[in-house]
């Protein structure tokens, strides 16, 4: 089963919300049920994001309860939270126009168990469009739309990780927190941003003679970031982790992976010279200390090292 509504949202444009269910062909159908399936996807990704909702919000409820609304109360709630998108661009840059899907669906003859806020970009041509037609008729600009898999901005409930309150896809997130600020919603730094914020904390925390250990130690690790980065304090109390990126400064904590944490390298620059060296390394590397004349570091090797030009 799945129902939807359909919004053409721009900034600048005066809003006209969808007063019906969108008219919804088999391969329109398909088109929407396959963009919700590649956003739920995106949970088993080592990279995937995580997001609450603000303290308060009765979003989670509103979009619980389209599940179960009657097509009244399905428009109706849809209405609203198009307003809440084209309010909260109207705030923002420069958001780009599209789409609004918003959906709910699950197993053919079954009720729905999933819904789904999405944004589908439109191109010049297509923005152009739907100002003149005013309602979308997804059978006639369907293949202007982004691919199922090409979706830049998404939200959808329930999230079953257990860490995470909605599923969401962020493709462009300087441009996106229109978005999700429209929805309450709070979305968790990339994995990548909590890893360098953890692997600087070390580093910053603990004397050269110490991180070697540590990274070794987190190295195995994996997990929400301000779990990670607890069993890291627990383990070494000089390191600081009140960081956003951590779950700390009201932030929310992206993902730990194994052995990524580790992976950053430390970088020395002098006289022309780079030195780059792993962090799980560093114990390796005596200096820089002052010498007469400039400056001295030594690094030792478990093997030759090869010459390499560039």
């Amino acid at each position: 089963m799945l129902r939807a509504t359909l919004t053409f949202v721009r900034r600048g444009e005066a809003l006209v919300t969808a007063t019906s269910l969108a008219v919804l062909d088999a391969p329109d159908e398909d088109f929407l049920a396959r963009h919700v399936a590649r956003l739920r996807e995106v949970t088993a990704a080592e990279d995937a994001l995580l997001s609450r909702f603000q303290h308060g919000s009765a979003i989670p409820k509103l979009l619980d309860d389209l599940r179960g609304a009657d097509v009244k109360q399905f428009v109706d709630t849809s209405a609203g939270l198009a307003t809440r998108l084209h309010d909260s661009m109207e705030q923002s840059t420069k958001p780009g126009p599209g789409v609004l899907a918003i959906i709910i669906s699950g197993p053919d003859g079954k009720d729905p168990d999933v819904t789904s806020i999405l944004k589908l970009d439109a191109i010049p041509e297509l923005a152009r469009y739907l100002v003149k037609a005013g309602q979308v008729k997804l059978n006639i600009v369907r293949d202007l739309l982004p691919a199922p898999g090409d979706l830049q901005k998404g939200i959808s409930v329930p999230d079953e990780r257990g860490t995470s309150e909605a599923i969401v896809i962020d493709r462009n997130p300087s441009a996106a927190r229109y978005f999700f600020n429209a929805y309450e919603l709070q979305v968790s730094s990339s994995p990548r941003e909590s890893e360098k914020a953890l692997s600087e904390a070390i580093v910053e925390g603990l004397p050269r003679t110490k991180r070697a250990e540590a990274m070794k130690f987190v190295a195995a690790l994996s997990g929400p970031a301000d779990e990670i980065a607890k069993q890291v304090k627990d383990r070494y109390p000089s390191v600081e982790i009140n960081r956003k990126e951590l779950g700390g400064n009201g932030g929310l904590g992206g993902r730990i992976r194994q052995n990524k944490v580790a992976a950053h390298m430390l970088r020395y620059r002098g006289d022309g010279i780079t030195v780059i060296v792993p962090y799980e390394r560093l114990d390796r590397v005596t200096g820089p200390q002052q010498v007469a004349g400039g400056w001295e570091m030594r690094i030792r090797f478990s093997a030759r090292p090869k010459e390499e030009t560039s």
